[in-house]
């Protein structure tokens, strides 16, 4: 197979769909939605108070806002759901001796979740993107058996710039081809300089419009002690935060699994199209931080609460110094009740969508 470059955003979970006038259901897509029915549908992780990932929350335990007015909750649903999943790979120049790096966290993606006996209930399906001074499809889709053979002989370092936000809009198109009606985008990559046709401006409302989670996983610069070149790695963390997100595995808590509050910081551009999209980014300090923080996102995007509910009536408004959204941008809120029953737990949705009827 040829040589392709691209890269992978990773980065943590909720998503908004567009309201659109609906077409008949179609196998791909959600029985939510018929001719009759517009709906705003969000991907909802909540995460308890010790850090796992909340179970057995009912449709009374969540309250939605959209712009400011709550909303009835007229879809609910928890379950495991098979996803299509685009792995974006950063091979440019400044990732060069992390290549490892992007190798051990694509390989942990694919790793059969949580187990070869679930997995074989679920269909999986994952593509690979390769990117550094330009961004291109390097497979198509296939199960994660078949494409872990392919990643140590395709991603490989290069010394050109990083066309970060190219690979953004490449990933989202793959992952519109999908065949499961859940999906999302994980980046590998370091956030590094950009050499892309799209500004982040352009990239941030790009992501708002679209359906696809971006979930990004970066490299910290300390990671060039581990493979040559560059300074030595920190110290070991101190312990974990009573609120680091841990994951359960067949109801099984997997306290090894954690995404800490100082993994959910990352650069800026990773930040701001990671949540525009319902997502978030993340940042290894040290290669053995991987496994954990990987295996928390893949658990993220394939459990997940899904929420539905008829929009309110569109009001136009225009975009002025008392109010800086765009025309059409609805802002949403999704909070747990009663308040003192869910104290510390973190809930993670995408916080808008854009309402394309005519008012």
């Amino acid at each position: 197979m040829k040589k392709r470059h691209i890269v992978l955003i990773f980065a943590a979970v909720g998503l908004i769909a567009s309201i659109k006038a609906a077409p008949k259901p179609t196998p791909k897509q959600s029985g939510l939605i018929s001719t009759q029915t517009r709906l705003v549908r969000l991907l909802v992780v909540v995460f308890d108070d010790k850090g796992a990932r909340a179970t057995g929350l009912t449709e009374g335990n969540f309250h939605v806002l959209d712009n400011g007015v709550e909303q009835r909750i007229t879809y609910f649903s928890e379950m495991r759901e098979p996803v299509s999943v685009v792995l974006a790979a950063d091979e440019s120049g400044s990732m060069a001796y992390k290549i490892p790096f992007v190798r051990e966290a694509l390989d942990t993606v694919l790793d059969p979740f949580p187990n070869p006996e679930v997995q074989r209930q679920f269909q999986d399906e994952f593509s690979l993107v390769l990117f550094s001074n330009r961004a291109e499809q390097a497979t198509r889709f296939m199960t994660g058996e078949e494409l872990e053979p392919w990643i140590s002989r395709l991603v490989q370092p290069t010394d050109d710039d990083t066309a970060l936000f190219d690979a953004i809009y490449l990933s989202t198109a793959v992952a519109r081809k999908g065949m499961n009606k859940r999906r999302a985008i994980i980046l590998v990559t370091d956030g590094g300089k950009n050499h892309s046709r799209y500004s982040l401006k352009e990239t941030k409302r790009f992501l708002e419009e679209t359906e696809v989670p971006t979930f990004a996983v970066m490299a910290k610069p300390s990671f060039l002690g581990i493979f040559g070149g560059g300074p030595k790695q920190p110290p070991m963390a101190g312990p974990h935060s009573k609120h680091a997100v841990i994951f359960s595995s067949n109801s099984m808590e997997r306290k090894a699994d954690v995404i800490t509050p100082a993994e959910r910081r990352g650069p800026h551009n990773m930040k701001v199209v990671t949540e525009a999209s319902g997502g978030a980014v993340f940042t290894a300090r040290r290669l053995r931080d991987l496994p954990r923080i990987v295996r928390a996102i893949g658990s993220a995007i394939r459990y997940a609460y899904l929420i539905g509910y008829q929009p309110p009536a569109r009001v136009e408004r225009v975009s002025s110094s008392s109010n800086p959204s765009p025309v059409g941008w609805h802002s949403v809120k999704v909070t747990l009740a009663p308040t003192s029953r869910y104290k510390g737990y973190v809930v993670y949705a995408k916080d808008g969508y854009f309402d394309d009827r005519i008012p």
